[in-house]
């Protein structure tokens, strides 16, 4: 008996054991590939939580920008001052703005992940840029028109009248088409004329000066201007 158990043993550690042995090494490999495998989905996840909050950080830094763009050039929505000249440079220089913000928030080439902050902005602005275009400058100077048109006599001379009467019909013109959902270029004979009752309201302005009104016009009616009325 003792020496069966001997030979077992003796066998065991010799063949059988040996022979075994090689079992373990498919064991192992699997062990160390679902470690690698376990670390590289780590890292993966990992890095694409990094990159997730750059795209964030890079949004929000984006959205920081083209507000800071803006308040460089005005702490605060402008007003106007009741001077034609100096409104119109006011209005003409808002609008230059408006127009790079516009861009600047178009040209947004990454997820902005809910921040929105720079649109809404924008859209703010464009509401004061309506409202301080309809109420400190159409307003008054639609009074103006109204008070020489009703100083027009027979001395008048006929063409500072063909003035009013074509600036008149381009703004019904215009009013017409936005409420069919019409839309004009800019570089349509309508806005030329339409400038040209400025130089009779006031006489001391620069013609280069009252051309502005036309592209002033042109985005008070393209951004809504009136749907204020």
């Amino acid at each position: 008996m003792t020496g069966n158990k001997g030979y077992f043993l003796h066998d065991f550690f010799k063949r059988i054991l040996p022979g075994d042995r090689n079992l373990f090494t498919p064991i192992l490999e699997f062990i160390k590939w679902r470690r690698l495998t376990k670390n590289l989905g780590l890292l993966s996840w990992v890095t694409l939580w990094l990159a997730f909050c750059g795209l964030v950080s890079f949004s929000f830094v984006q959205n920081i920008s083209v507000l800071k763009g803006f308040t460089d050039d005005f702490a605060e929505p402008p007003s106007l001052t009741g001077n034609m000249t100096e409104d119109l440079l006011i209005m003409e220089k808002f609008k230059n703005e408006l127009l790079d913000f516009e861009q600047a928030n178009r040209n947004w080439w990454i997820p902005r992940f809910g921040l929105t902050k720079s649109i809404e902005v924008e859209r703010l602005l464009k509401k004061k840029y309506l409202t301080m275009v309809h109420d400190s400058f159409l307003i008054p100077m639609d009074r103006k028109l109204e008070k020489n048109l009703g100083n027009i006599t027979l001395e008048t001379p006929g063409n500072e009248v063909m003035i009013y009467v074509d600036h008149l019909t381009a703004r019904i013109l215009l009013a017409q088409a936005h409420m069919k959902g019409q839309k004009f270029k800019k570089s349509e004979y309508v806005f030329t004329i339409l400038p040209r009752v400025l130089t009779i309201l006031n006489r001391g302005i620069l013609p280069e000066i009252a051309a502005m009104f036309s592209e002033i016009y042109f985005y008070y009616l393209d951004w809504g201007g009136l749907l204020l009325r």
